[in-house]
């Protein structure tokens, strides 16, 4: 990594393999009712997004050591997931809109027959709130779950940047004179 990048530089290179990194656990989510392993790997994805915004941040703290404090550091970690959000909520309305436009459709409708499926959840609100969103065509469009995804993304990503830029922090080491 060059040193004289600038924190919002690193961030949207980062934001690249970030936002592939996100996709991947778009995918999941989508094929994860087709085999158990693509489930379970998504759920090892999601796991996993401490340790990867903590290696990005920690590779930007160990080349930048003078300037490494705890802003930059969460700034770099708001970026990488800011640029990383961005691609995977383009890639997300691609791929709901063009490759799959009947998915949300299909999802609400299975999870409407497992809730009738269930005593309990037979006659419960939310059930009579899921059946009535599909009735009236009223479930979110690729562009609204694009969009929402692209903020709960954000948010949880700014949160956990808050959290692990303290740890991320390079240790600075005393040199012998």
């Amino acid at each position: 990594m060059n040193k004289d990048k600038s924190v919002f530089r690193c961030g949207a290179e980062n934001g690249i393999s970030f936002g592939l990194y996100l996709s991947a656990i778009f995918f999941s989510f989508v094929y994860g009712n087709a085999s158990l392993f693509i489930s379970t790997a998504g759920l090892v994805l999601i796991l996993a997004i401490p340790i990867v915004l903590f290696r990005y941040m920690r590779r930007y703290g160990n080349t930048h050591i003078e300037t490494s404090n705890f802003s930059f550091l969460w700034m770099l970690g708001t970026m990488t997931v800011l640029f990383g959000s961005l691609i995977c909520a383009a890639v997300t309305y691609i791929w709901l809109d063009i490759i799959m436009p009947d998915f949300i459709f299909n999802q609400a409708e299975s999870t409407l027959a497992a809730y009738e499926q269930i005593p309990e959840l037979k006659n419960h609100e939310l059930t009579k709130v899921l059946r009535q969103a599909i009735e009236n065509k009223s479930l979110p469009t690729a562009i609204e779950f694009a969009v929402q995804m692209l903020g709960s993304t954000f948010s949880i990503g700014v949160i956990l940047s808050l959290i692990i830029a303290p740890l991320a922090r390079p240790v600075k080491r005393f040199r012998k004179q």
